[in-house]
């Protein structure tokens, strides 16, 4: 049991009046549904399913190392989930996702707790080839050094991880993992990353998958919110690899709500104002 895990209820009463008006929809919904004709209720049984589906998304933004994923830990009321040491560090955009159920999956297990997928095989070859959304910003502003340096870490990244994948690597392009259960060594093989010299002497599962792992979906259950929420934890910026920053950029697409998180360490930089 987590020591004042009842903490996390008092920011409850900000959610009041979202979570009645939830609820009010939703046997609005109910109620239309009986008295309709078969369209109107397979309508309102459509929206009552989006109604129920719906998670703000929040992501967490920040330099690399700010404690990102140390806030993450305490949102979700589980100390040590997510990797929150100077090393090694996240190095996938991983999601939170609170109170919401995982999709359906035929082929997964029947309650996901956990869903790992990794790049496809187009998506390699535009990170290899065009250095992805970051390489595409770099060519509008003919940055063309740093494209070249985004494509060049890109290509030592998959000759690094293809020696260490050997045979599988070309197997595992475009697939998902899905698991019953979660807990922090599990997270570590998909969304672990440290300095190359510190990967070679710590456990050989730790950041395994890390390098073509597109993204990290987790499943936990916590009562003491009221509404579901999901929140993304992101490798940063201001980073020497400059994909990690890049994948940082994509995450913001979407999010309803994005947290700047500084370090207390350190004074405000020019990269946390430009934030």
């Amino acid at each position: 049991m987590v020591r004042n895990r009842d903490f996390l209820r008092s920011g409850n009463a900000a959610f009041a009046d979202l979570a009645k008006g939830f609820t009010d929809l939703s046997e609005m919904l109910d109620r239309l549904a009986s008295v309709g004709d078969d369209r109107t209720a397979a309508r309102a049984a459509g929206l009552k399913a989006r109604l129920e589906e719906f998670s703000a998304k929040i992501t967490l933004v920040g330099q690399v190392k700010a404690g990102k994923s140390a806030l993450s830990n305490i949102l979700a009321a589980s100390p040590g989930l997510l990797p929150s040491d100077v090393n090694p560090w996240t190095s996938v955009v991983t999601t939170l996702a609170i109170n919401t159920k995982a999709p359906a999956d035929a082929e997964g297990p029947a309650n996901t707790k956990a869903r790992f997928t990794f790049f496809n095989r187009d998506e390699w070859d535009n990170l290899v080839v065009g250095g992805g959304r970051l390489g595409e910003l770099a060519e509008r502003s003919g940055a063309q050094d740093e494209l070249a340096d985004i494509q060049r870490q890109v290509e030592a990244m998959r000759e690094a991880t293809k020696a260490r994948l050997g045979k599988h690597f070309e197997l595992l392009l475009g697939q998902n993992h899905a698991y019953g259960y979660l807990d922090a060594e599990l997270v570590e093989r998909y969304v672990c990353l440290g300095d190359d010299a510190d990967l070679r002497e710590t456990n050989a599962r730790t950041g395994r998958f890390a390098d073509i792992t597109k993204s990290a979906e987790l499943y936990l259950d916590i009562p003491e919110y009221d509404v579901s929420l999901t929140l993304c934890d992101t490798p940063g910026v201001n980073d020497t690899f400059m994909m990690r920053e890049q994948i940082t950029l994509r995450s913001l697409r979407g999010s309803e709500l994005c947290v700047v998180v500084l370090s207390a360490h350190q004074a405000l930089s020019t990269v946390d104002m430009a934030l």
